[in-house]
């Protein structure tokens, strides 16, 4: 996989996960800007919190989950690190193995 491509990869994933925390917050009704709730007495981080923690939490969960989350990222040339999950799946076909983990 060629160094960029993970860049570019990378910036794509931050910035749909920034979209979505956008989406979120005109979805619950929370566009705003950040300000402390005096009611409440709580802090609300407004739609900029929200699409920040949308953008971090998209680029955490692509680099651990997705399949740029077995390779090193201190190597030159990127190196494949051999992962294995222990169960096989089978989609789409009536023969379905179990997987089950730890």
């Amino acid at each position: 996989m060629h160094p960029m491509s993970i860049l570019c990869t990378a910036l794509l994933v931050t910035l749909l996960g920034a979209i979505g925390g956008l989406v979120n917050s005109f979805h619950s009704g929370e566009f705003h800007l950040p300000c402390m709730d005096k009611k409440a007495g709580i802090w609300r981080p407004g739609w900029l919190g929200v699409v920040v923690v949308g953008a971090a939490a998209a680029i955490i969960v692509w680099g651990v989950y997705g399949p740029a989350g077995s390779y090193t990222i201190n190597s030159d040339p990127p190196q494949k690190i051999p992962t294995t999950v222990g169960c096989e799946t089978k989609f789409f076909e009536s023969e379905n193995k179990a997987c089950f983990f730890g």
